[in-house]
């Protein structure tokens, strides 16, 4: 838990505050306030309230993160997750590669995804 004054707080708030990083603050409050009620609230975010709700989950953040925190947390890439037409697709390379026998044994179709 960090302890910063309700001036720092404030401050750092309208430092941190920027459109772009909204979804990577929201991934780091959800993990630290799985059950805020913000949490909901910006699930139906949009352009009119965005700005106040990002400013409002910053300042509760602030409470239990740095900002150092707060910025290596949106410097992190988002790892790359394969869709399952991806994966169905790879399966249907490697068993057209690896011939009958594969074919049978993983029993791939290409789905109509």
């Amino acid at each position: 838990m960090t302890k910063y004054t309700i001036a720092e707080r404030q401050e750092l708030k309208c430092k941190l505050t920027d459109e772009k990083y909204f979804e990577k603050d929201l991934q780091l409050f959800a993990k630290l306030y799985p059950h805020h009620v913000i949490n909901d609230e910006c699930k139906r975010a949009n352009k009119m309230n965005k700005a106040g709700l990002h400013s409002r989950m910053l300042y509760i953040l602030l409470t239990r993160a740095t900002e150092e925190q707060i910025v290596a947390n949106r410097r992190q890439k988002r790892s790359e997750r394969a869709t399952p037409r991806d994966i169905a697709n790879r399966l249907h390379r490697i068993a057209a590669a690896c011939g009958e026998n594969v074919k049978l044994f993983l029993n791939t179709r290409k789905p109509d995804c």
